[in-house]
């Protein structure tokens, strides 16, 4: 996957980097938390402090735009692991 930030907003009352950035992909659209992997490696952040707010595909294209922002203090959770204990509950919902 590659991306290229679009454009870049220091937000100063909410304490963080807004993102617009233009990704590429192989195929399938990525999930959240490949690329909040993928931008906390980029950019030499701590995954914990960068959310990926939406993720937008172009139809027909293996691209497509990402709103990410980077708090300076800010804990979010880890999309991979946030997904891992939500499964769980939803197979306990079913029963």
């Amino acid at each position: 996957m590659e991306f290229k930030i679009i454009s870049e907003k220091q937000n100063p009352v909410m304490k963080r980097r807004e993102l617009l950035a233009e990704i590429e992909y192989d195929r399938v659209t990525p999930s959240k938390a490949h690329v909040q992997e993928h931008v906390a490696a980029k950019l030499s952040v701590n995954p914990e402090n960068v959310e990926v707010s939406k993720i937008l595909s172009e139809h027909g294209k293996p691209k497509g735009k990402a709103w990410i922002n980077i708090w300076e203090s800010k804990k979010v959770p880890l999309y991979s692991q946030a997904k891992a204990a939500a499964e769980p509950a939803k197979a306990e919902e079913k029963k």
